[in-house]
């Protein structure tokens, strides 16, 4: 996510209905947003990433908190324009993330926070292979209410026998194989 996004990532996170399943107050100044977007670039335990569509619009953002690189976790969120929800741009920025936190940072574990009447979202990890842990949380909401969440975890070891996960074996299996026949045409 860079200074360009801050437009379309303000108008996204400000929906009222986007605030409400990421349990967060809507009412938030530009320059406010400004200040959250320039602290968390500096937080080295923070990534931020956009969301785009086919056409390359931006459509919502998603990134990891928390990373820790002795303990290999972090935690994952998202959120999504809600014009372009349900679609597959979910499931797609999520496969995108736990790929590069499993593969490209090293991660053995990823976690999230969802709130326990977000049921699609739920659906989606679930379908990912995240489980539910026995901790759940109270957040107070924009309206002072409290919320329950459910922490849920992924494992490197069981992302890997999704029927999500790329198939690396195979890849390599067949990278190998190429590798070879180009060699003995040499």
């Amino acid at each position: 996510m860079n200074r360009t996004d801050l437009g379309d990532s303000f108008c996204c996170m400000n929906d009222i209905e986007t605030a409400r399943l990421i349990n967060r107050n809507p009412v938030m100044t530009y320059a406010r947003h400004v200040s959250w977007f320039e602290t968390a670039i500096r937080n080295t335990a923070r990534v931020l990433l956009t969301i785009e569509d086919d056409n390359g619009k931006y459509i919502g953002t998603c990134g990891f908190n928390h990373i820790d690189h002795r303990k290999r976790q972090a935690e994952i969120w998202i959120a999504i324009d809600k014009y372009s929800r349900g679609v597959g741009y979910g499931i797609s920025a999520t496969e995108a993330l736990l790929q590069y936190g499993f593969l490209g940072m090293d991660f053995s574990l990823i976690y999230l926070h969802v709130l326990a009447r977000n049921i699609p979202a739920i659906n989606l990890y679930t379908k990912l292979g995240f489980r539910k842990t026995d901790k759940t949380l109270e957040y107070r909401g924009p309206n002072c209410m409290p919320e329950q969440s459910f922490r849920m975890e992924l494992r490197r070891n069981a992302y890997h026998r999704t029927e999500f996960a790329p198939n690396y074996t195979q890849t390599a299996e067949r990278d190998n194989s190429l590798s070879a026949q180009q060699e003995r045409h040499y």
